[in-house]
């Protein structure tokens, strides 16, 4: 008969099972770790927590929380703008000129404040030093494997805290961080990110109680222009700059 042959084969499979399933994890991630958009990109990431703390009002009749709640970024050709939202209604934005400043804006005083990127900074001021904010700490030495998030197939990346390391007890309040948790330096916290293994781009990153997502990277078209408040501080912090940087300079020959 036709079907004899097939006969010791279907046997065979009935006794041992089914052939496993052949599965490869992508090769271990390589830098840049987090790759940098585009230009004439944007994007959102929503923050939010894990274990939200209780209402000001209803703890000490104060004011609602400020917590971060929303950042957008937009970048064209030479300038990058970051728009932070906070849940009592707040913004703050800022603008990233080049590679050696960043300038900041507290919306509610028009005012405007030059930083310099160089120095590092760190906390609820990274928002207006990073394309991706609460990824700087991502390193090689903390990858941990690959997981699914969602549809993405994610490098995994984690760090604890020294157990035995405490927050300073007088660590001062950071005015631009949403209360209470921000306070604690980053060093002191848990860390887990998920960055996606094909694009390179961040999908989910926790800090502490922490989250940020982060949505894909879309087309921009529109040039960026600031404002003038922001322009004046930019040529005030170059000129400033300048007389240091030749300062320096005639001090190095001198010695």
């Amino acid at each position: 008969m036709a079907l004899r042959p097939l006969l010791p084969a279907l046997l065979l499979l009935g006794a041992h099972g089914p052939l496993p399933a052949q599965t490869s994890e992508p090769p271990k991630p390589t830098a840049p770790l987090v790759a940098t958009p585009a230009k004439n990109t944007t994007w959102t990431i929503e923050v939010s927590q894990d274990s939200p703390p209780a209402p000001a009002e209803k703890v000490r009749g104060g004011p609602p929380p400020e917590l971060l709640k929303r950042i957008t970024v937009r970048k064209d050709a030479k300038l990058t703008h970051i728009l932070a939202a906070y849940t009592n209604g707040k913004t703050n934005e800022g603008y990233l000129v080049g590679d050696h400043f960043s300038i900041r804006s507290t919306t509610a005083a028009n005012e405007a404040v030059v930083m310099s990127v160089a120095k590092g900074l760190s906390g609820s001021l990274e928002i207006f030093t990073s394309d991706y904010p609460g990824t700087q700490w991502i390193d090689l030495a903390y990858y941990r494997g690959v997981e699914k998030l969602g549809p993405h197939t994610c490098y995994v990346f984690a760090r604890e805290p020294d157990p035995f390391a405490a927050p300073p007890a007088n660590t001062p309040p950071d005015p631009l961080a949403p209360p209470p948790i921000s306070f604690i330096p980053i060093k002191y916290l848990s860390l887990k990110a998920h960055i996606d293994v094909e694009t390179k781009l961040p999908v989910r990153v926790q800090l502490g109680p922490n989250i940020y997502a982060y949505s894909k990277v879309e087309p921009y078209s529109q040039s960026i222009t600031p404002p003038d408040a922001f322009l004046k501080a930019a040529q005030e912090f170059t000129r400033q700059t300048d007389i240091l940087q030749r300062l320096r300079a005639k001090n190095a020959t001198r010695n």
